[in-house]
């Protein structure tokens, strides 16, 4: 029992870190970071004179 849930759970992880390498999980990653930058530099934009705690880009991003 044991033995067969180590290889079932060795198994998963090999295929798991095996994803990270594929075009489709690098697209969408990237996808995902531009699109939160983009956003995040859209709100800094519209609020850096009205909140005065977006001090940074970083603030905003965060």
């Amino acid at each position: 029992m044991l033995r067969g849930h180590h290889n079932l759970m060795w198994s998963f992880t090999r295929s798991f870190v095996k994803s990270f390498k594929r075009p489709v999980f690098i697209y969408l990653a990237s996808l995902a970071v531009t699109v939160q930058i983009f956003f995040a530099a859209l709100f800094y934009i519209v609020e850096k004179n009205f909140n005065p705690a977006v001090a940074t880009f970083f603030d905003a991003l965060y």
